[in-house]
């Protein structure tokens, strides 16, 4: 099966995923990229069974040779937001070939996203076969969008799971003697993240039982200067797993966050989780007063509630929700993520192809 990938800003997480496809017998993959976002620098090293192209420095035309040479089974687009790709996507189509598009953006019942249901057969479904997207509340949008329940399919991101589960299995039993006190976020430090809301939470909490607070990752929002609160510039993909090693917990306090794969990341490291109710991961990978905790979105009264209530918390408690955390996290691994991917393909060739 030969598999064309067009897609945006590559993460580590979705790499880990391709990587792990291209270990199927007879997989091969052709990637387009756009170019590494700035507040997000990743360095990544390929698969040297991927060919693999950065999008801006090809014309559509030398694009479009490619894909003609490389002849692919089936095509997954990150979204539909680069016209050149959706030019690529109905040509594949017209040959029937399968057209997969990633998606996730919640629904919200925004003007734009109505608008975009109401002309969705001009502006998406002539384009795409098949959505694969990132839970429940980006299914609504698709279904929306007209594509049917069997043209659907959730779990379109995946941690590296193998990665953070490692961290897991290494670290959970020893913080079972001493439970580590330390609440970390790993992001962009800008203000939408809710790294506002987070800091004045966190100084708010009348007794904070020993925790400080690590905020790992780029921006420009002035942190507070105090002995409890830790700052650390970005880190790439293969140093994230190691900041849970002697983390208590994770914590994702987004403004918008249409989904957050450092919630499922950080989770499968075995860390007790709280996020906004904006996070859609947190559908997935919360069972809310089990393994963590959701509080309401740009509400640092809120938030500093359920600090407290996580701050309260016996080390024998924290132990046992970090249990919970792994556990979830199994729902979705780049394992489901290639079987997924290779049904959707074989099932359209037996019942749509």
């Amino acid at each position: 099966m030969r598999i064309l990938i067009l897609y945006s800003e590559l993460a580590g997480y979705v790499l880990s995923c391709i990587e792990n496809l291209l270990k199927k017998e007879g997989i091969k993959v052709l990637l387009f990229r756009w170019p590494v976002n700035k507040e997000a620098p990743f360095n990544f090293d390929f698969d040297q069974k991927m060919e693999i192209f950065d999008r801006e420095q090809l014309s559509h035309e030398e694009i479009q040779k490619k894909v003609d040479e490389f002849d692919p089974d089936a095509a997954l687009i990150s979204g539909w937001m680069d016209k050149g790709y959706l030019k690529i996507a109905r040509g594949l189509r017209k040959k029937g070939k399968p057209v997969i598009s990633g998606l996730d953006n919640q629904w919200t019942g925004s003007n734009r996203q109505k608008l975009a249901s109401l002309l969705s057969p001009v502006l998406v479904k002539r384009n795409f076969d098949m959505m694969w997207v990132t839970g429940l509340r980006q299914q609504e949008y698709a279904q929306r969008l007209g594509f049917a329940p069997s043209h659907i399919q959730r779990g379109f991101y995946s941690a590296n799971w193998p990665a953070f589960a490692s961290v897991y299995k290494s670290y959970h039993q020893k913080k079972k003697e001493a439970y580590p006190r330390k609440l970390l976020y790993v992001g962009r430090l800008i203000d939408f993240k809710g790294i506002g809301d987070l800091c004045e939470a966190f100084l708010d909490v009348k007794n904070n039982q020993g925790w400080s607070l690590s905020l790992v990752g780029a921006g420009d929002y002035p942190i507070p200067d105090h002995p409890l609160i830790h700052q650390q510039g970005f880190v790439q993909p293969e140093e994230l797993p190691h900041l849970a090693e002697d983390a208590g917990a994770f914590i994702l306090p987004s403004h918008k966050e249409p989904w957050g794969v450092v919630l499922h990341e950080f989770g499968a490291s075995g860390l007790p989780l709280l996020a906004s109710d904006a996070c859609g991961a947190g559908d997935a990978f919360i069972k809310d007063g089990e393994n963590g905790y959701i509080f309401q979105a740009q509400s640092s009264d809120k938030l500093r509630e359920k600090l407290e209530v996580l701050f309260a918390k016996t080390d024998e408690e924290l132990w046992e929700m970090g249990n919970k955390s792994y556990e979830l996290s199994q729902q979705i691994t780049p394992d489901t993520w290639t079987d997924t991917l290779i049904s959707m393909v074989n099932n359209f060739n037996q019942t749509d192809g």
